[in-house]
């Protein structure tokens, strides 16, 4: 399998917390704080990546695609979106908002 040129990540929010979950590769990270969430997941890639290295296997290769859900949240996104690139691979992060969720008011206190 080879590694994918470009990942997708969603955010979200739930339960209190800041998601952050690769669709290519089933990846996720979680923080109270959104300011933090692409930092968490740059770091996340670069140590899933050196782990796979370390095991012989190839940048991802080996990690499952995140459940279909996420994919769906995706498809469902809204037009906030960041690029950026981390351990060589580049990535796109958008946010996804359920129609009146607390992610709403969340957003609004964080930033």
């Amino acid at each position: 399998m080879n590694r994918p040129l470009h990942l997708r990540i969603i955010v979200f929010y739930s339960e209190g917390r800041w998601m952050a979950q690769c669709l290519e590769h089933d990846i996720c990270v979680e923080t109270k704080d959104f300011h933090s969430l692409q930092k968490l997941m740059e770091a996340a890639l670069r140590v899933e990546q050196n782990a796979h290295r370390a095991s012989g296997q190839h940048g991802l290769d080996g990690l499952p695609p995140s459940p279909q859900l996420f994919l769906q949240m995706w498809n469902e996104r809204s037009i906030f979106n960041e690029l950026g690139k981390a351990a060589g691979v580049s990535y796109e992060m958008a946010l996804y908002v359920e129609p009146s969720s607390p992610a709403d008011n969340a957003m609004s206190a964080s930033v």
